[in-house]
């Protein structure tokens, strides 16, 4: 009896430790694809310049979208789906893979139309990246308009940066929002809300502008915060909310 437990007892001491070297083993093999994986990765880094390396790795998880030349973009989900438009050499559009079933890309003539399929549920697409990136060399009109009666709109963010140009026309359907950020433009015109419940549009402090046509109708909410514009030609509502600061101050008397 003794001689069987003795054994039994060496069996399973031999199996563990077949099991241990064999979980070492395993261990040893992930560092080991794992230090490949990191060397390589400096190696590319190292090669194309990390600025490049970034720029390259930025739509790993995107799908992109073939368009032709477009100079006009519609948003016609503004309120539930954030897009960036931005500067680029050649147009191009990309779609987070995991939105690209509930999103709709279309392009007639001129213009650049995206908003949902009918198959969503009006569910608020956000997330810590855009959900479609549109680049353009140029841009002459934005237009927003809502998915849906939403009170929630003010949580997502649509943006257009980076261009530098003649002329640029932003239109903001009640219950949208748009920033504008590191674009400099000789001569804007925003025209924000369209009713009682009004849009949203800031202005960030790196834009600079010589000329600034603004229409605020409704209950819209504009901030232009320390940007550099030289003259503001400006009609607000009675109810509207307009935030300056800065700069721009300099330009309402001129």
């Amino acid at each position: 009896m003794i001689l069987k437990l003795k054994i039994i007892n060496d069996i399973f001491m031999k199996t563990s430790n077949i099991l241990f070297l064999t979980a070492i083993l395993i261990f040893v093999s992930y560092l080991v694809i794992y230090d490949f994986g990191l060397k390589s990765e400096y190696n590319s880094i190292k090669k194309m310049g990390f600025a490049n390396y970034q720029k390259n790795k930025r739509f790993d998880e995107y799908q992109l979208v073939k368009v032709g030349a477009f100079e006009n973009v519609n948003l016609e989900s503004s309120n539930i789906i954030d897009v960036r438009v931005e500067y680029g050499e050649k147009e191009a559009v990309y779609v987070l893979k995991h939105l690209n079933e509930v999103t709709r890309i279309s392009h007639t003539g001129r213009d650049l139309t995206i908003g949902l399929t009918k198959k969503n549920d009006s569910t608020y697409y956000s997330n810590r990246d855009f959900a479609v990136v549109v680049i353009s060399p140029k841009i002459k009109k934005v237009i927003t308009s809502s998915f849906s009666k939403t009170e929630d709109y003010w949580n997502h963010r649509n943006e257009i940066s980076g261009f530098t140009q003649d002329s640029l026309s932003v239109f903001l359907h009640d219950m949208t929002k748009i920033n504008l950020t590191k674009n400099k433009i000789k001569k804007l015109t925003a025209e924000v809300g369209t009713g009682l419940a009004g849009g949203n549009l800031f202005v960030a402090e790196d834009n600079k502008m010589e000329f600034v046509k603004l229409i605020v109708k409704g209950k819209s909410t504009v901030e232009l915060l320390n940007a550099d514009i030289k003259n503001l030609d400006k009609q607000f509502s009675d109810s509207a909310s307009v935030k300056l600061r800065g700069k721009v101050l300099k330009g309402i008397g001129n």
